[in-house]
C-alpha cells in the first residue's frame, strides 16, 4: 500500500506473493505509474511497461527494469488516500484486466477500514 506524501509516493505495507517483507531495494516503486491513479480516481494496467509507448521512457520503469505493474486508488469520500501497488519485474502480461477489476473490487472493499486505522494511527502518534 502506497500513501501520497510530498508530491511522492512512501511504502506503507510492502509485501510479496509470499507475504515477505521486502528489502529497501526491492521495496522502490513506479512513482510514474501512480500518478495517473491519483488523477483519474482509477487503476490503470502497464502489461508490458519497458515496450509501451506510454512508459518505457519513464525513468522510474527503466531504473526498475519493470515488466507489468497495476495499481488501484483506495478513495475516501471524493480523495485518493492511498494506493494499492502491484508489480512484476520479470514477466510481461503479468496482469489481465480480470486482475484488475478484482484488484478495484479489493481497494473498494477495504478503503473504509484502511482509512479509519490510519486516522486511528494518526491520532495515536498525535496523542504521545
Amino acid at each position: 500500500m502506497l500513501i501520497p506524501e510530498g508530491g511522492s509516493f512512501r511504502a506503507s505495507i510492502v509485501r510479496n506473493f509470499r507475504a515477505a517483507t521486502l528489502d529497501k531495494e526491492e521495496a522502490e516503486i513506479s512513482n510514474d505509474h501512480c500518478e495517473p491513479s491519483i488523477r483519474t480516481m482509477s487503476g490503470p494496467v502497464d502489461r508490458n511497461a519497458a515496450d509501451s509507448p506510454d512508459s518505457r521512457d519513464n525513468p522510474s520503469v527503466r531504473a526498475l527494469s519493470l515488466r507489468s505493474v497495476m495499481c488501484a486508488p483506495l478513495i475516501s469520500g471524493k480523495h485518493v488516500f492511498a494506493l494499492l501497488y502491484l508489480e512484476n519485474r520479470s514477466i510481461e502480461n503479468c496482469f489481465t484486466e480480470s486482475h484488475r477489476a478484482l484488484l478495484e473490487q479489493i481497494a473498494l472493499l477495504t478503503a473504509p477500514r484502511l482509512r479509519s486505522a490510519l486516522v486511528l494511527e494518526e491520532a495515536r502518534s498525535v496523542a504521545r
